[in-house]
């Protein structure tokens, strides 16, 4: 759901700043800061996870 809210938004916003700056520069460099700021929590959450595991607090399955 939160895809779908992001996606919705994001074009939404994106169209309300071409209105107000008639280009499509300033909507595009939007696009790319919010997709910089997802990798910054995807790349956080990779090193928590992997800390996680390396301090032993996780331990993953001998199954696979």
């Amino acid at each position: 759901m939160a895809t779908l809210l992001g996606m919705a938004f994001g074009g939404w916003i994106s169209g309300v700043i071409f209105d107000a700056t008639g280009s499509y520069s300033a909507a595009f460099a939007n696009g790319a800061l919010w997709n910089l700021f997802n990798a910054c929590i995807a790349l956080t959450l990779l090193t928590r996870g992997a800390a996680a595991r390396g301090a032993g607090l996780i331990r993953r399955s001998k199954r696979w």
